[in-house]
């Protein structure tokens, strides 16, 4: 029997579960054409061990999905220099520039210097200070009503996030293709990855589907 995809709710439980306590998942975004993954885990948590997998077995791009409020609280502008006060109208995630940790790590590349940014972006306890740009770690930013049925991989991951624990900052790599490392992965080839590692793999459209049938979206944007 499969232990990685399942397209039901059952799944969708034990996604939110894995997720909630840290673990490595791969989300494959089945709603856009050409369909694509991403390993994705909670950038509270993330380890040093945990981000060398991912650079790894992804693209090697290490992004982190977070909501606008917080990336104006760290100092994070959108790349296309815009300051964006109303985000309503935004369809889809945009990039902010990049950053790392401004102490504890040293060239801001290695795995372990990415895990820490990763944590010192998740903290509430972080301000703009703690953050040095450029660096290595690409923010993704996503606003609010885009959970409402996300989708991008960076809502979906923040959709997650919310299910299990709160809306806090997510890490996300896109999954490269076991078939032609100069590709991304197919949704099969994402499904595939993950049964082989015993490894929870959920859709971007089962989240979706799940809050149409509920009516409600998770919370608010920290």
């Amino acid at each position: 029997m499969s232990t990685g995809y399942v397209p039901d709710r059952a799944n969708l439980r034990r996604a939110i579960a894995s997720f909630g306590r840290g673990e490595i998942l791969v989300l494959v975004d089945d709603v856009s054409e050409p369909s694509g993954a991403s390993l994705i885990v909670r950038g509270s948590s993330v380890t040093t061990s945990q981000m060398a997998f991912i650079i790894s077995s992804g693209s090697g791009l290490v992004e982190v999905a977070l909501g606008y409020d917080r990336s104006r609280r760290l100092g994070i502008p959108v790349m296309s220099g815009v300051d964006l006060v109303d985000t309503s109208s935004i369809v889809e995630p945009l990039h902010g520039v990049t950053v790392d940790a401004a102490d504890g790590i040293t060239t801001g590349i290695s795995a372990a210097d990415r895990a820490r940014t990763a944590r010192i972006i998740a903290s509430p306890e972080t301000d703009r200070d703690d953050l040095r740009r450029p660096g290595h770690l690409l923010p993704v930013l996503v606003a609010s009503h885009q959970l409402l049925a996300p989708a991008s991989l960076a809502a979906g991951a923040l959709w997650l996030a919310g299910r299990s624990t709160s809306v806090v900052p997510t890490i996300l790599c896109a999954l490269v293709s076991i078939k032609n490392d100069q590709e991304m992965a197919s949704a099969e080839e994402a499904r595939f990855f993950a049964d082989a590692r015993a490894m929870c793999c959920i859709a971007l459209s089962t989240l979706r589907d799940s809050t149409l049938r509920s009516g409600t979206a998770v919370a608010t944007l920290m």
